[in-house]
């Protein structure tokens, strides 16, 4: 598929420099997953642990739970747009679901956009008890106001809230918020004793509100005395100055009520829904809530004149056993007025139950994770996945859900203490081959069991090169099936569930130690990177992989089924940085323009904004800092929606014409400047061939001259699409369906020259859809689920295709336009277990020599099959002074070819596996480095060079028995 690097956040890789470095190691030409990292707090400010992220987009869910600290770390992400869930998994359940972007329901949730090859990093989510709604805590803010007095040393701003009649009023909230690039901070409490109040703050920018998001009954209202937060008058806070005289004069606010009902307009009134209006237009920035009472009815007071939307969720004390719904328009609102019978009605959730016990014994396992994933039908983020956690007696309930079909996938992570592979149900490793469960309108699935499999570990310490333990190092585990990515057919993301869904990251302790838990058995590729905890001043350090035998090209690790793989450590390196200065299109300085370094010579690409945030600070100044050494193309675009176009150091308008930068170790590459442009607009319309009407829901990708995706849209109601800020340049647009009512038509793309005006003609017609569809099997021709079928356009106009095949080895590509096709299968996909080689059809190993696929509008190339073959292994003992030597590095570089070496790690009886080798001969190395530190190393057969090795030969399906060292 291609990199993408949409909307503003700039994490992706060119195609042409794929993460590893080397079209061996990337075969398909696919590029990283995204990392999502971030902290979820409680009121008073706290790490909240056991809560619940899901991220859920078009192109599946991905899902991690808190730490101790607050911390999450969901690595693997596909490309896309997600909609973020924090949801209480504690046993107690005290805290009330939300969205990122502070909405209790996803129709306004903040989208998150994640690319390939570079962490996002979200702001913190403060998470709210069951009882309340707004990050202020009323009996904090108690607390603080019977302090107010005379002004400490530090800085404060005070003032007195009124009524309308002058007198002062007590019990008001008052808050104040500052921002950077990156953040957004702020401090809250109540006017005491005639309407006095007192916040202490730090120098800055800052914004005050009164009697916004805590009830009462007068309308919100910002300094200076205006209704409007767009209004609101900065305030500037010296160091150690005392900001007075910032007063308040209250009126008396707007108010909606209504009535919640059950299953229909008629139906029982609900308890314990949370109402939530939220501003829109001049009463943007206000937001107030209330509960509905035993008989379903509510009262949200406090409201300022505006409109609002006003949603309904169930999850405050209602529990899930309804689902929540947003009024079908905005309610309008005046000062001093009731608007009254805001009523509505939530359907019946459906729910999903059953019990997780381990595959061997059957003993109950609590603590699993369980998601229930909506199978994508094109609706978008309403389609949310929903989440719980086995109890001790292994039972478990997903409540909450809507009518639909679901995935269900289980996954440790929720507080058990063991390791289990993450799978499907119906105890389906491939998420490919899983079972689904079709819900009806409050309709409760039982049975739906889980026997676990025991799962992979990792485990290592990190220092620096003084042997020192590093904190807060991120670790980052990816599976040989994530890395290969999704191959060349964008579209065909969204019609695929890929998993697992739970994350393989972690971040070091105090001690420096981390541990990587609940992975599928298989081969995977360790890094290092700084960030997971990040400082002001620290050292940051470069990002590395996890190579014994040096250099910056990783290894595929063994990692195997209920053993432990413990010496997987690193001792890093003091990080790179790369400097400069962003300007706007006038010289000026450009603040809030993100910089990103995209490695262009196999580096690690987990590397994080850790230095300057997320974007250029006020004087257009950026450092990003944590590089390994190596060469970077680096792109700088808007984080803030700023009317700018991405641009590419040197003033390069695409990634295959950005000037490399090089950087070494622990220096700083000054004089990397930018100047931004305003770009052009791009815009048109998508028709269909038959009836040529206008097409609503087709996505719509602009790839620029080095195969980087720089846009992403999608067409209206009136087929009509517009990317606003493209640099100059030749691009390549791929438009394909992605919603309902355009399943029938054909993915096909368009070049588009964009040079000193808008493009107005970058619409095209679909046509007819034709299809590809085939078996594919093993050589015992049993058929193999989770394989990616690519089709990759020879001839005709179409844009590549993909499907994934079932449980049944089955698959059906869709979307072609008519035309001739390459097609390749192959296991090293997301949706995959690996296990086997790819092959291109029929039966060839390179794209040049594979059989062209003939594809007609309308009609399917059926047969189109293939017989894959299977990995090979490596397996032996390792002695010292005949005791069995564990911690050693067994590594086996193919003797031939560019394909990457793999290791494994000997165990406590000195045996060690390595699997997913293809068929050839291997050189096989004996070392230290994986927690064995004075093995004398030696190649096979007990000789001191590679040069005399004797070669080690791997046979299809067949694991080479007796490599030992002595």
């Amino acid at each position: 598929m291609a990199a993408i690097l949409a909307g503003s956040v700039l994490t992706a890789l060119p195609a042409a420099a794929a993460v590893a470095g080397s079209a061996s190691q990337n075969p398909s030409g696919a590029v990283a997953s995204g990392v999502l990292i971030g902290t979820v707090r409680g009121p008073g400010g706290a790490g909240l642990a056991r809560v619940c992220v899901v991220a859920t987009g078009p192109v599946g869910a991905k899902a991690a739970v808190s730490g101790s600290d607050g911390r999450y770390v969901i690595t693997d992400m596909r490309p896309g747009s997600y909609a973020i869930n924090f949801r209480d998994c504690g046993a107690a359940g005290q805290y009330l679901s939300q969205w990122y972007g502070d909405s209790v329901l996803p129709d306004d949730a903040a989208r998150v956009q994640v690319s390939a090859g570079m962490p996002a990093t979200l702001k913190p989510v403060t998470m709210e008890p069951l009882g309340g709604m707004r990050t202020l805590n009323r009996a904090a803010a108690r607390r603080a106001a019977s302090r107010v007095g005379p002004a400490a040393s530090g800085s404060s701003i005070s003032g007195v809230v009124r009524s309308p009649a002058g007198k002062g009023l007590a019990g008001v909230c008052v808050q104040a918020f500052t921002s950077t690039a990156n953040s957004v901070s702020g401090v809250g409490t109540l006017s005491g004793a005639g309407g006095r109040y007192r916040l202490p703050v730090t120098r800055g920018k800052w914004e005050v509100d009164f009697a916004n998001g805590c009830g009462g009954k007068y309308a919100p209202q910002w300094w200076k005395h205006v209704g409007s937060q767009a209004k609101a008058t900065l305030l500037t806070v010296r160091r150690g100055s005392h900001v007075t005289g910032i007063d308040a004069k209250l009126v008396i606010g707007g108010v909606i009520t209504g009535t919640v009902r059950g299953s229909t307009k008629t139906g029982p009134g609900i308890r314990g829904v949370c109402v939530v209006a939220d501003g829109r237009g001049n009463a943007f920035g206000i937001e107030q809530q209330a509960r509905t009472g035993k008989n379903g009815n509510y009262r949200i007071t406090g409201l300022g004149t505006g409109h609002y939307r006003v949603q309904f969720d169930p999850e405050c004390g209602a529990g899930g056993k309804y689902v929540g719904r947003t009024f079908k328009r905005l309610v309008g609102v005046t000062d001093g007025k009731t608007t009254s019978r805001i009523n509505t009605f939530l359907v019946r959730a459906a729910e999903i139950s059953g019990t997780v016990t381990a595959a061997k014994g059957g003993a109950p396992v609590g603590g699993i994770c369980v998601l229930a994933l909506p199978v994508f039908t094109g609706q978008g983020v309403h389609e949310f996945a929903n989440v719980s956690i086995s109890n001790p007696q292994g039972g478990y309930t997903v409540t909450g859900l809507p009518a639909g079909k679901y995935a269900v996938n289980f996954s440790g992570g929720c507080g058990n203490k063991g390791s289990y592979a993450p799978q499907n149900y119906n105890n389906e490793a491939a998420p490919a081959a899983a079972d689904t469960v079709t819900l009806a309108t409050g309709q409760h699935a039982t049975g739906i069991n889980a026997a676990m499999q025991p799962g992979g570990t990792i485990t290592g310490t990190v220092t620096n090169q003084a042997g020192a333990p590093l904190r807060n190092m991120c670790v980052f585990a990816t599976s040989a099936s994530d890395a290969g990515g999704f191959g060349n057919g964008l579209e065909g993301l969204l019609s695929v569930n890929a998993g697992p869904p739970f994350s393989s990251g972690a971040a070091t302790g105090r001690n420096g130690h981390y541990r990587l838990v609940n992975l599928v058995p298989g081969s995977y590729e360790v890094s290092f990177a700084s960030g997971c905890g990040f400082k002001l001043g620290a050292v940051v350090y470069a990002s590395q992989w996890f190579a014994p035998q040096g250099g910056n090209q990783p290894d595929w690790l063994t990692v195997r089924p209920g053993v432990v793989a413990s010496g997987i450590s690193a001792s890093l390196r003091r990080g790179a940085s790369i400097a400069g200065v962003i300007k706007d299109p006038a010289g000026k300085p450009a603040r809030g323009i993100c910089a990103g370094a995209l490695p262009l010579s196999g580096q690690p690409s987990e590397v994080l904004l850790v230095a300057g945030g997320a974007g250029s600070a006020s004087d257009g100044s950026y450092q990003i800092r944590g590089l390994a050494a190596g060469r970077y193309a680096v792109v700088f675009g808007p984080c803030a929606g700023q009317p700018y176009a991405i641009t590419w150091f040197n003033g390069a308008t695409s990634s295959a014409a950005a000037k490399p930068v090089a950087v070494r170790d622990g220096h700083v590459t000054v004089g990397i400047n930018a100047r931004m442009s305003g770009g052009q607009a791009v815009t048109g319309t998508v028709r269909s061939a038959a009836p040529g009407s206008p097409v609503k829901s087709v996505c719509v990708v602009a790839l620029d001259s080095g195969g980087l995706a720089i846009e992403f849209g999608r067409t209206g109601s009136k087929g009509g699409f517009a990317f606003r800020h493209v640099p100059s340049g030749r691009y390549t647009l791929e438009y394909f369906p992605c919603g309902p009512g355009a399943t029938t038509l054909a993915n096909v793309t368009k070049q588009v020259q964009v040079k000193g005006a808008p493009v107005a003609g970058a619409g095209v017609t679909l046509p007819a859809s034709g299809a590809v569809s085939g078996t594919v099997s093993d050589h015992a021709a049993a058929p193999v689920a989770g394989v990616c079928v690519e089709a990759t356009p020879k001839a005709g106009r179409g844009a590549p295709g993909l499907a994934v095949t079932d449980g049944q080895g089955q698959y059906r590509m869709t979307g072609l336009a008519a035309g001739t096709y390459t097609v390749l299968f192959t296991p090293e996909c997301a949706a995959g277990l690996g296990g086997f080689q790819q092959q291109w059809f029929k039966g060839q190993q390179s794209a040049s020599l594979a059989t062209p696929v003939g594809v007609g509008a309308g009609g399917t190339h059926a047969a189109v099959d293939a017989n894959l073959t299977a990995d090979g292994g490596i397996t032996g003992t390792v002695q010292v002074s005949g005791s069995p030597a564990s911690g050693v590095c067994v590594i086996a570089y193919p003797a031939s070819g560019t394909r990457r070496p793999a290791l494994a790690e000997t165990a406590a009886n000195g045996n060690f596996v390595i699997s997913g080798l293809a068929p050839g001969s291997y050189d096989v190395e004996f070392k230290s480095g994986c927690g064995a530190s004075s093995y004398t190393t030696q190649w096979y057969d007990g000789v001191g060079s590679r040069g005399a090795a004797t070669p080690v030969v791997v046979t299809a399906g067949t694991v080479t028995q007796a490599i030992d060292a002595h």
